[in-house]
C-alpha cells in the first residue's frame, strides 16, 4: 500500500520542474530575467578564466592569444617620459581586467 503513495509523491515532484508560467505574466518575466543574468555571468566568467591564464612576461601577442583582443587600448606617457600601453577587458556586467605593458 505505501508504494503507490511513493510512486505519486515522485511524480508529483517531477512535475513541478516542468511548470512553465503563462505568456506575459509577471513570473514569465522574471524567469527571462534571471536566465538572462546567468547567461551574462557565465561569459564573464569565461574570459575571467582566459585572464586569469596569463601571466607575467608575455608579449602582447601572446596575451591577445590567450585572452583574446582588449574591449579598448590607450597609450599614456608617464612624466618621466615613459610610454605604456593600457589594454581594458570589458565583461557583461563590468571591467574585468586591466593590462598594463
Amino acid at each position: 500500500m505505501r508504494f503507490p503513495v511513493v510512486v505519486l509523491a515522485i511524480l508529483e515532484l517531477a512535475s513541478i520542474g516542468c511548470y512553465r508560467p503563462p505568456p506575459g505574466s509577471p513570473l514569465e518575466a522574471a524567469e527571462n530575467f534571471r536566465a538572462t543574468v546567468f547567461e551574462l555571468v557565465s561569459a564573464d566568467d569565461a574570459q575571467t578564466e582566459r585572464l586569469n591564464r596569463l601571466r607575467l612576461g608575455m608579449t602582447d601577442r601572446e596575451a591577445v592569444a590567450t585572452a583574446g583582443e582588449p574591449t579598448k587600448r590607450e597609450s599614456a606617457i608617464a612624466s618621466d617620459g615613459r610610454t605604456s600601453e593600457i589594454w581594458t577587458y570589458d565583461g557583461k556586467l563590468s571591467i574585468l581586467g586591466t593590462l598594463t605593458f
